[in-house]
């Protein structure tokens, strides 16, 4: 299969995975415990943004960001704006500084859900003085954050097999 055809494959996977991981987090009943889901879309965008680099980090932190601020029906560009800067962020963290490993990604993961719900809660019910800290803050973003740090383990194990088997020179 000619280099370019093979690039080509490997980014149109990614980006069905995207959709997919989108589509189970925008289903009301999957993988929900108690009316808690998890936020399946960041631990995707920064395990791809570990194994794939900056660049694909931020294209792929934009278009995410769109899909769940489409989801959540909020003005587009917050949700896209954050991710994008959390992926580069934890790209650029394991391409000087550290290795893409579990325990690397788990902390990528849950400092990058708590800033995104914190600033979310900050812009969405801080600001416009919606609902009180522990309604919201304690009985709902923390829960999913917990949850989301959870699933990052599969989903870090998930693209890390794909992106030994999609890349020539693999990043581990």
């Amino acid at each position: 299969m000619r280099q370019s055809t093979r690039r080509f494959l490997k980014w149109a996977l990614y980006a069905l995975l995207l959709f997919v991981f989108y589509i189970l987090q925008s289903t009301p009943l999957f993988l929900s415990i108690q009316g808690i889901k998890p936020a399946l879309i960041i631990p995707y965008l920064l395990a791809v943004a570990m194994f794939e680099g900056e660049l694909a980090g931020c294209i792929y932190g934009i278009a995410g960001g769109f899909l769940w601020d489409i989801a959540s029906g909020r003005l587009p560009g917050f949700s896209s704006l954050v991710l994008m800067i959390l992926c580069i962020a934890a790209a650029l963290m394991v391409m000087y500084l550290l290795r893409a490993n579990l325990v690397n990604a788990m902390v990528f993961c849950g400092i990058s859900v708590l800033l995104y719900f914190l600033l979310d809660y900050l812009f969405c019910y801080v600001m416009w003085g919606l609902d009180p800290a522990r309604n919201v803050l304690l009985g709902r973003l923390l829960p999913v954050a917990g949850y989301t740090l959870v699933m990052m383990i599969p989903i870090y194990y998930f693209v890390r097999g794909l992106s030994r088997k999609l890349n020539e020179n693999p990043r581990i």
